[in-house]
């Protein structure tokens, strides 16, 4: 899918202006900055599951970590009862034999 520029000739001026006012030392953290971005960016967009919770609210960020929790309970849970079940009942000797 090709990619679409967002921002229009104005706003593209407008941030080469940006650049021009600063110095050398703001220029390379913006440069640095940029770096972390589009690195950041290129790992949400190899991880479905950071693409998604980037698109999330804050508030939605803690009912899914709410959520998850309870998934994680819900499996050890079931971890446990399946390990029940597999053991072998312990048969006791009859009396009298």
């Amino acid at each position: 899918m090709p990619q679409t520029n967002q921002l229009d000739c104005a706003a593209w001026r407008a941030f080469r202006l940006f650049l021009v006012a600063l110095d050398d030392g703001e220029l390379d953290r913006a440069d640095r900055q940029l770096r972390r971005e589009l690195a950041t960016r290129q790992e949400y967009e190899r991880d479905i599951t950071r693409l998604f919770f980037s698109s999330l609210q804050a508030a939605d960020l803690q009912i899914a970590q709410e959520t998850i929790r309870a998934e994680r309970r819900a499996r050890i849970l079931d971890r446990r009862l399946i390990r029940r079940s597999a053991v072998p009942k312990r048969t006791r000797p009859r009396p009298g034999r």
